[in-house]
């Protein structure tokens, strides 16, 4: 009928197959694309007439879009999950400490246009007569729309529609060794020196003797070796220091309404989006000792209750890895005082912190070996798509866990110098000892008793 209209695009949930995978479009990661001829459209209601070019001809619903992306500003693991799992009824925690109802659809919509009474005579050549029906009596449409009246037509033509992928959002995790210290029982300081890059290349900053260092690689998490004698390591207290680096690797987003539909980049940033990371845990070695007052960065949770309350509250998920690797783990460091800024893409924020052991005698069999596990599982931001990981999953034991928001310090190794090992010494003096009286007296035998 000739009146004025408009084109309603419904989308969130549809499928589409990427190199033989079907891939789900949510809607907290997907935007309508760029609409680019706002100026010959927007107020002419023949817009859609005598186009030269094709072009994206709907804008999402502002106003859900900042709905959906105020339901992500908190990632947890909870709200990740819910948001994967992608059901109308899902609950996601906001960050005023409310719940809400997961939002799976975004209306977008064209701009008005009218349809006359007159039609076009001239019939496009893409156009046929005769057209296939859907069960409903509506026409089948292949990129292109018929209005019928009579035997009269008038065509609504290259009006389209698209989504895109928004930009990626993505905080990393780099945990290193920084510094070791090792003071003998006499009080000598033996070792003390930090790790630095050099050349591209982390090492050593001082000469140290009878240490190796051995960077992360994709297959190996890398290692600081110390060789010791036995008698040096009687007593000694081992200090390790670790530099949690968060960094923002994410694409640029803009909390920006005329980004959003139009793609134009506000100047100096401005409005940029950014991200903050607000908690990280840290499965600190059980054979270590760690000092609060030394280090105020959090909470040091012992109590099974305590690490129980980590999956209450949506931060770790409720697996039997996840509590299985709580049981395992005597205490559980929630780093929730260290990090302070909203970092843009490319910055970045450290904190770091100290461990300690005092060593008994070490063997080949029994060498001292520290390791440390730390993941970001809860980030804040305020616009954006959801965070292209999932907080609360890693488990360290499973490679297939790992991902941008975890990482695993250096092994830190101390054993005993390489085939200098003086217990063995004194076993094979032992052995040497008594194979000498066995010849001894062999000897003898066959010369005072055999004879």
């Amino acid at each position: 009928m000739p009146d004025k209209y408009l084109v309603l695009f419904t989308w969130g949930g549809q499928t589409y197959m990427d190199n033989g995978k079907e891939e789900l479009i949510r809607v907290q990661d997907y935007k309508g694309t760029i609409y680019r001829d706002a100026g010959a459209s927007e107020g002419n209601l023949e817009w859609y007439k005598n186009r030269a070019q094709r072009y994206s001809d709907a804008k999402d619903n502002y106003e859900t879009r900042k709905a959906i992306d105020e339901q992500s500003s908190l990632l947890i693991n909870s709200n990740k999950t819910t948001i994967l799992d992608y059901q109308d009824s899902g609950q996601l925690e906001l960050l005023d400490g409310n719940n809400d109802n997961l939002i799976t659809k975004m209306d977008s919509t064209t701009p008005d246009f009218r349809v006359n009474l007159e039609y076009d005579d001239t019939k496009p050549s893409d156009v046929r007569d005769e057209y296939e029906l859907n069960a409903d009596g509506s026409i089948k449409m292949n990129g292109i729309y018929a209005i019928k009246k009579d035997n009269n037509k008038n065509y609504l033509r290259n009006v389209d529609f698209g989504i895109v992928e928004r930009a990626r959002q993505v905080l990393k995790l780099d945990k290193d060794v920084t510094n070791i210290k090792i003071t003998l029982a006499n009080g000598m300081v033996l070792i003390d020196s930090k790790i630095v890059e050099k050349d591209g290349k982390k090492t050593f900053e001082d000469d140290v003797k009878d240490a190796i260092y051995v960077p992360k690689s994709p297959q190996a998490n890398g290692q600081v070796k110390f060789e010791l004698d036995n008698e040096l390591v009687q007593g000694a207290h081992v200090e390790i220091e670790y530099a949690l680096k968060v960094t923002n690797i994410s694409e640029n987003d803009y909390k920006d309404q005329n980004f959003y539909w139009y793609g134009y980049v506000p100047k100096n940033d401005e409005n940029i989006v950014t991200l903050k990371t607000d908690n990280v845990i840290d499965y600190l070695d059980n054979k270590i000792s760690f000092d609060e007052k030394e280090n105020p960065l959090g909470d040091v949770i012992q109590e099974d209750t305590a690490k129980k309350e980590l999956i209450k509250k949506g931060l770790l998920e409720n697996s039997d890895d996840v509590n299985d690797l709580l049981n395992k783990t005597q205490r559980v460091l929630l780093i929730n005082k260290a990090y302070e800024k909203d970092l843009k893409p490319t910055e970045q924020e450290t904190t770091q912190f100290k461990v300690s052991k005092l060593l008994s005698n070490i063997t080949k069999e029994d060498d001292a070996s520290f390791e440390n596990k730390a993941e970001i599982v809860k980030t804040i931001k305020l616009w954006g798509s959801s965070l292209i990981t999932v907080p609360g999953s890693y488990i360290p034991s499973k490679s297939e866990t790992s991902d941008y928001d975890n990482d695993d310090g250096e092994t830190v190794l101390i054993t005993p110098p390489t085939g200098l090992d003086m217990n063995y010494i004194g076993y094979t003096i032992i052995a040497i000892s008594i194979l000498g009286v066995l010849v001894a007296g062999i000897i003898l035998i066959k010369k005072f008793i055999l004879k």
